[in-house]
């Protein structure tokens, strides 16, 4: 690959990785134009994703330096419980427990907790599956066909009027199960967050916030995935240059894009998306015969 491709496949992947459109699909999809097809590695993607996890640190950091704290005083409450309850164990009526969730953001963090659990599970489950599909744009079409199935039907929940502020326990493992799915080229990872918070009955602006957080720990998990089961750099086979530059050029164009992209979201009919993606899938389509 050379340096201008990456260039290219760096500004795609921090535009459209904050869309529900699918960034891993898109990336297949241009390399089969450059003709660099076969190089769109699992690896690759993973390595592309990097860009967007510091792009999502950078605008967000306050919200995930909340996050960090809530999350350290859940577990410093949780053993002061646990050691009131040993250290009373014969006088039940003296024990004083801390409330645990007492805060949005410790709810927050539980929620993401929650969330992360199936997308890892899954994630393990549809890797190898994955590894083999990565660069197939009848795979790739097909998850497009997919992230846009879900965008529809989530789009006729947000259209309902019914939404909250908060997520439940069933939608944020709902939003999890959906997000594991997104390991598949074609399948978009914010989409598919985005449609589980909405078909939770979310407000679109609430789940498009928590689709931006959740991906946290999703690439980051993913990056670990990568290095543990090849004990190699994160380049794939495309050159350690191109890859750099492309990390480089996803992360700051997701800095740049990020906020508008969250308005854009939060506003538009997500049947806009749908319609794209079924756009780009015919596309893939197309090119695979």
């Amino acid at each position: 690959m050379s340096v201008i491709q990456a260039l290219l496949s760096g500004v795609l992947q921090g535009i459209t990785s904050f869309l529900p459109v699918s960034s891993s699909g898109h990336l297949v999809l241009l390399g089969h134009l450059f003709g660099t097809g076969s190089s769109v590695s699992l690896k690759y993607l993973s390595a592309m994703h990097l860009g967007t996890l510091i792009a999502v640190v950078f605008v967000f950091y306050r919200d995930l330096l909340r996050l960090c704290r809530a999350g350290v005083d859940i577990l410093r409450d949780a053993f002061y419980n646990l050691g009131q309850a040993v250290r009373l164990a014969r006088h039940p009526d003296r024990i004083r427990y801390r409330s645990i969730l007492t805060t949005n953001y410790r709810k927050l963090f539980v929620w993401l907790l929650v969330s992360t659990i199936p997308t890892a599970f899954l994630s393990l489950l549809l890797r190898k599956p994955a590894e083999k599909a990565a660069g197939n744009l009848l795979v790739t079409g097909t998850g497009f066909f997919l992230t846009a199935l879900l965008l529809l039907v989530s789009s006729f929940m947000t259209a309902s009027g019914k939404s909250r502020k908060g997520i439940q326990m069933r939608g944020a493992l709902l939003t999890g199960v959906l997000q594991g799915l997104s390991v598949i080229p074609g399948v978009s990872r914010m989409g598919m967050a985005f449609a589980g918070a909405s078909l939770s009955g979310c407000s679109k602006k609430f789940s498009v916030r928590y689709a931006y957080l959740l991906c946290v720990p999703e690439i980051v998990g993913g990056m670990i995935l990568e290095q543990a089961g090849s004990g190699v750099s994160l380049r794939g086979d495309v050159g350690t240059v191109p890859c750099l530059i492309g990390i480089a050029a996803a992360a700051l164009t997701g800095v740049l894009f990020l906020r508008r992209a969250e308005g854009l979201v939060a506003t538009r009919d997500s049947r806009r998306f749908a319609g794209y993606c079924i756009a780009i899938g015919i596309i893939c389509m197309v090119l695979y015969l």
